[in-house]
């Protein structure tokens, strides 16, 4: 197999750190399409809270305003770390956001101390959903199994 060299800007970033850098009104593209994927489920039963992001159906973020409104059809919740530690608190006893040079870390635990989850990802707002949709996805199959 051949191997390419490894393009770098003038920065000395790679294209795909680029990518994953890259945000819509300070919102990481990754993390906006974990929403709109894997997430879009869960997130569509909750309603946006102040300060939240929503992306609406022509693709433009909005930010939630006050009064909260409900999603509309096509619009899909964006929603804060708060937002995400809150939901994860009512699945684990413990979360813990950690942050590396090139990522963050997501970690949650049940109340004896053992890992519900552990997920990497390039925003701590990422990893946080992905882990809050693996505990689910867990729980979900655990209760479809009949444990």
């Amino acid at each position: 197999m051949e191997s390419r060299p490894i393009a770098f800007d003038e920065a000395g970033i790679t294209p795909g750190r680029a990518r994953r850098q890259a945000r819509i009104k300070g919102v990481p593209v990754p993390y906006i399409r974990v929403c709109k994927g894997p997430g879009r489920r869960l997130l569509s039963t909750l309603t946006p809270e102040p300060g939240e992001w929503i992306l609406r159906a022509d693709g433009e973020l909005e930010l939630a305003g006050d009064p909260p409104r409900a999603l509309e059809e096509g619009e899909v919740l964006v929603p804060s770390l708060a937002r995400l530690i809150a939901l994860l608190r009512e699945d684990a006893d413990s979360v813990v956001i950690s942050c590396y040079p090139d990522d963050y870390a997501c970690m949650a635990f049940d109340e004896d101390g053992v890992s519900l989850a552990n997920v990497v990802s390039f925003s701590p707002e990422e990893a946080a959903l992905r882990a809050l949709l693996f505990i689910r996805a867990e729980r979900a199959a655990h209760e479809q199994s009949g444990g």
